[in-house]
């Protein structure tokens, strides 16, 4: 997790264009005293990571509309030109779909305690080598 603030709540960022996977991981995670800031593509989750980043992990989606960042992997690469240690999942229905920048891949569905579980341990890039 991203240690830049001290704060006693872990504050989350999710990225997701539908709506039943957004109000499943917002409710989840709330109800497990997670600070959850939400949004439905890539350029209103960069816009929030700009205003409120960092996080300490930030979820998104692989796929979604967007402006100018239509992707994940399009909005991995927005925020790691700012911050390189920013901690990232990716979340895709697309079982071909292989982890992308060494980030976790979680494919939907997935039970709550798998990201839990992932949470307790560092989500960090791989170090550059």
């Amino acid at each position: 997790m991203h240690a830049t603030k001290l704060r006693e709540t872990t504050r989350i960022l999710i990225c997701e264009d539908d709506p039943a996977q957004l109000e499943w991981l917002d409710k989840s995670l709330n109800e497990r005293g997670f600070e959850v800031d939400v949004a439905q593509d890539g350029d209103e989750a960069f816009s929030k990571w700009k205003l409120d980043g960092p996080y300490d992990l930030v979820i998104t989606d692989f796929e979604y509309p967007g402006r100018t960042i239509r992707n994940g992997l399009e909005l991995i690469t927005a925020i790691r030109t700012i911050d390189s240690l920013q901690a990232f999942v990716v979340q895709t229905s697309d079982r071909n779909l292989t982890a992308p920048l060494g980030v976790p891949l979680f494919h939907k569905p997935y039970p709550i305690r798998r990201l839990l579980n992932l949470m307790k341990t560092p989500v960090r890039p791989p170090a550059a080598g």
